[in-house]
């Protein structure tokens, strides 16, 4: 089996398509409930060696914003929209986070600043079309157990190049962090969701956190 589509395979339950037959499944009742934001955290690193980091990332990543080049890039996997309704937020207060589209040969447990595992593309208003909008680093529990299971090591993944840690994400069973390099980010560039992007069309929810429309 191709070694690209071995690595996709094993993300199995956590970026799992909840379609069948152009179906989408059956909505379920969304309540807002008291939880912490999911936010991320930001490297500890001086101002001027983040801007100079993101900005090596803006050169690399610039081409990407064209279908094609993503494509010869090795973002070849669509995996569907998410967004904070995962996280029990009713569908009124849900930040959004967007579509996926993943590049499989990446998944091996770590995760490095010049290569995301995804891109993130977004719309702010109705009807307008997906913009290329952040990179989602993404390590399977798989990989790296999470901090309830009990080959957990101790200490959450970093992400090579700005050394920020992962946060574990239950709803995809894996560590997550995100950089909204293009797309401004009220509530922080590292944050996980974002208010100025449009929750998904279809429905999400912590036990079918992707969909497709």
């Amino acid at each position: 089996m191709d070694r690209s589509l071995t690595r996709a395979l094993t993300i199995g339950a956590t970026w799992l398509l909840v379609v069948a037959c152009g179906a989408e499944p059956p909505a379920a009742a969304v309540t807002a409930v008291s939880t912490p934001r999911h936010e991320g955290m930001p490297p500890a690193l001086p101002r001027s060696t983040i801007t100079q980091l993101l900005e090596e990332l803006r050169a690399k990543s610039a081409p990407w914003h064209s279908e094609k080049h993503a494509e010869e890039a090795g973002y070849t996997v669509p995996v569907g929209c998410t967004d904070e309704r995962t996280e029990g937020i009713a569908a009124s207060g849900a930040r959004g986070m967007g579509y996926h589209t993943l590049n499989p040969a990446l998944i091996d447990g770590e995760t490095r600043l010049l290569d995301p595992e995804l891109l993130v593309y977004g719309r702010d208003r109705p009807g307008a079309p997906l913009k290329l909008v952040a990179f989602d680093y993404f390590i399977p529990g798989t990989f790296y157990p999470g901090p309830t299971s009990d080959g957990y090591p101790g200490s959450p993944p970093l992400l090579e190049g700005l050394g920020t840690p992962l946060m574990w994400n239950d709803a995809h069973s894996g560590w997550i962090a995100h950089i909204w390099l293009w797309r401004k980010n009220a509530d922080g560039i590292f944050d996980n969701f974002n208010p100025e992007i449009l929750i998904c069309e279809c429905q999400v929810r912590r036990e079918s956190p992707l969909c497709t429309p």
